[in-house]
């Protein structure tokens, strides 16, 4: 009986070993990988990082939400840093049609659409003469340009703001779908429902 409880004991602690030796390494190399994530060129090319928001407003701060100040902090850390912000049809013309980007691209992606992009972020891309690429979801878009609902806690942009902001070469729209963020019993955003078989005709 003693020996069996000392050798579990021991088993224990060597998988303790074994787990924080695992956990170590995958934390050193997520570290080096977060390092090496800069606009740098490389022997196959530029990597570009890729910076993600939702909102940016004073109120319900948190994972998905940062305030305004924080938002012109990384403005301001990007221009005195010497990052230049691009779009998407910047990279892809890059990638396909070997068009040259500025040194040091960096990607600001918004997604959603929402209001607090045209009515926060918007102001400090012209202050800063900074580009983002907002990817909206069209349902919303339509069906806040009916109500003109401006809450900055819920609302989307409307098509006017779009329109605005597009022109202004300082935002890129891209799609985030028409209305995939819809829960419902049915279907869950563009998963595939049960009961359905996809054909696809080519």
């Amino acid at each position: 009986m003693g020996s069996s409880k000392k050798y579990r004991c021991y088993l224990k602690k060597l998988l303790l070993v074994i787990t924080y030796s695992l956990l170590s390494i995958s934390i050193i190399k997520s570290i080096y990988k977060i390092n090496a994530v800069s606009s740098v060129q490389t022997v196959d090319g530029i990597i570009v990082p890729i910076i993600m928001y939702h909102q940016v407003k004073d109120s319900g701060l948190g994972n998905d939400v940062i305030s305004p100040s924080e938002f012109e902090s990384d403005l301001k850390y990007l221009k005195d840093n010497n990052y230049n912000t691009i779009t998407m049809a910047q990279l892809i013309d890059y990638v396909y049609n070997k068009k040259d980007l500025p040194q040091n691209p960096v990607i600001l992606a918004f997604d959603d659409g929402y209001l607090s992009t045209y009515l926060n972020v918007y102001q400090l891309l012209k202050e800063y003469n900074m580009k983002i690429v907002l990817s909206i979801i069209g349902k919303s878009v339509d069906e806040f340009s009916k109500v003109k609902d401006e809450n900055i806690e819920y609302s989307h942009v409307t098509w006017d703001e779009v329109k605005e902001m597009q022109e202004s070469g300082l935002v890129e729209m891209q799609n985030h779908s028409y209305g995939l963020h819809k829960i419902s019993k049915i279907r869950y955003g563009c998963g595939q429902m049960a009961n359905i078989t996809i054909i696809w005709k080519i």
